[in-house]
């Protein structure tokens, strides 16, 4: 029955024309356990990971890593990125990264997230002061969201094998 098997008609894509028409957020825990820095054999925990991936052209516009639950203040935090140049940021980590070599800066025309930490009052000020539209996938179907899914896949496929402590 559909209650059981629900097709998904058309693709990703469909209706976005160029880069920035709509982000897709979304938060997952980390397939990785952190250590303390300065006493490696006390286990921090494990990180939630937000992802902004631009549906257009399948770049990661911005992301957050903390050890909160996902939640507004954390998906905001993501999204700040997301609209700021991020060459600073990357040269605080020590990589030089031109703006035209990561040039995802700015709030997209829609975003995609699922029916949780984005519901509520708290969002309106993103939807009315800046004209982006808030746009909700149905409950339990993350296969709605499969650009920004696919993007942690690949994100945790590249340190899975130099990284001690991963979960399988």
């Amino acid at each position: 029955s559909k209650k059981d098997i629900r097709p998904l008609f058309g693709t990703a894509t469909a209706d976005v024309l160029g880069p920035g028409m709509r982000y897709e957020i979304d938060a997952t825990i980390a397939d990785i356990y952190l250590v303390s820095s300065s006493e490696r054999g006390n286990i921090v925990g494990r990180p939630v990971v937000y992802m902004v991936v631009d549906v257009f052209s399948r770049m990661v516009a911005g992301f957050y890593i903390g050890f909160e639950n996902p939640s507004y203040t954390a998906a905001i935090q993501a999204l700040y990125m997301a609209s700021t140049d991020k060459s600073e940021y990357c040269r605080e980590q020590g990589f030089e990264v031109k703006p035209e070599q990561w040039p995802c800066i700015g709030l997209p025309s829609a975003l995609l997230a699922d029916r949780g930490e984005l519901m509520g009052h708290q969002i309106e000020c993103l939807e009315k002061g800046f004209g982006v539209r808030l746009e909700n996938t149905p409950p339990f179907r993350s296969e709605a969201k499969g650009i920004v899914e696919r993007s942690f896949r690949s994100f945790q496929q590249v340190f899975k094998p130099f990284a001690p402590g991963v979960v399988t």
